[in-house]
């Protein structure tokens, strides 16, 4: 008997809708940034546009056939077959489902959001009767391996002090790092700044302390806590912020600052890994580039700003018009004439303080400096 599983059709629809608008928008962000002067947020409209080409043929060729025989997965540009008497079994890691070969280099079938499969509780049902679930063969073996390991304590009740701490650790680190999603709407505060751009090392001094029991990232059912949340929220806000807030002239110099930032937090999360999982430390790749995306742009842009005490050359623009943008995050904008070395018109983004005490037809002053890092950038007063 072979059955097919493809996208549920309320998904089916949800994705091709979604997919359009993404195409739609991606052109305008790089039509737009190129019209501003800022050809480095290419960066990020590039990549929104091949994916969503991408999510649109997915949605469109994406199955999953399982027969007595095999489970073959068809996706873009490949297809992914594993023999029945090849299964080893299958995980389930919250909205990931993986079906594994028992024979190393295999490629395995691995479904990202497999809830929003067709008929998915008929699958679930099926691999259960056939194979067996290694999440809690795996939960089973790591739970006899804190018990044997002396690292974690001598005792069984010092082991457990000692997870009961590291999970309150990890738990309030996780906690705290959500309140940053604060940030974005406050205006400009070096001290908060400041906290954002610490707290990932933070983080990566509580994976070295805690020797392995605390995780930088886990997956499916396990007794070790995990950090995620803590490294990947206050990085992810640093960089909504410096693209909200700060000015850059040209992007030419921050990409050795990017390089050397992403550098240092590669080799220190790497090494907490190796000294936590061992051998087992490149599962933990994948999590390790997302922080590192997510923070190194934002704090370099945030470190050359906030800590440059250069004295500023000042000139004058007139606004043009005042406009501002509305959604989970109001971006205060004005239109200035040409200044400087700026030849024709051009939008720049405020506090909301000083729009509220700006009108077209202003004066402003533009305040240019050389940057701590050496990446020049600007500021408008009144």
């Amino acid at each position: 008997m072979e059955q097919e599983f493809g996208l549920a059709r309320g998904w089916k629809i949800f994705s091709y809708v979604a997919s359009v608008l993404f195409v739609i928008v991606a052109i305008g962000m790089s039509y737009g940034v190129l019209a501003d002067g800022k050809p480095v947020l290419l960066a990020f409209s590039i990549p929104l546009f091949f994916g969503s080409v991408y999510m649109l043929i997915s949605t469109r060729k994406y199955k999953l056939t399982v027969s007595d025989s095999q489970i073959a997965e068809t996706g873009v540009f490949t297809t992914i077959v594993i023999q029945r008497t090849d299964i080893e079994g299958f995980k389930i890691d919250g909205n990931i489902l993986t079906v594994l070969p028992r024979q190393k280099g295999q490629k395995k079938i691995r479904i990202n959001g497999y809830q929003y499969l067709e008929n998915n509780h008929r699958l679930i049902n099926w691999l259960n009767y056939q194979f067996d679930e290694l999440n809690e063969r795996a939960y089973v073996k790591e739970t006899e391996e804190i018990l044997s390991n002396p690292d974690f304590g001598f005792t069984d009740q010092e082991k457990a002090a000692r997870f009961k701490q590291a999970r309150l650790v990890a738990r309030i680190y996780n906690i705290i790092s959500f309140g940053f999603l604060i940030t974005p709407y406050i205006d400009g505060s070096i001290v908060l700044n400041t906290i954002m751009l610490i707290y990932p090392f933070a983080g990566i001094l509580l994976l070295f302390l805690y020797n392995g029991i605390i995780r930088m990232d886990t997956r499916g059912k396990t007794n070790y806590p995990y950090i995620t949340f803590g490294l990947i929220m206050p990085s992810l806000c640093l960089t909504i912020i410096a693209f909200n807030t700060y000015e850059v002239l040209g992007y030419a110099n921050i990409w050795i600052p990017v390089l050397v930032i992403g550098a240092v937090l590669f080799v220190l999360l790497n090494e907490a890994n190796k000294k936590a999982l061992g051998e087992k430390y490149k599962s933990q790749f994948l999590p390790i580039i997302m922080v590192i995306v997510f923070y190194v742009f934002g704090a370099a842009v945030i470190i050359n700003c906030d800590f440059d005490r250069s004295a500023p050359v000042s000139t004058t623009a007139k606004v043009v018009k005042q406009f501002k943008t509305t959604g989970k995050i109001v971006t205060y904008s004005l239109t200035l004439s040409p200044w400087g070395i700026r030849q024709h018109n051009e939008d720049v983004n405020i506090p909301g303080s000083l729009y509220h005490n700006i009108a077209p037809g202003d004066i402003v002053q533009v305040n240019v400096k050389k940057g701590f890092l050496r990446i020049p950038w600007f500021y408008i007063s009144k």
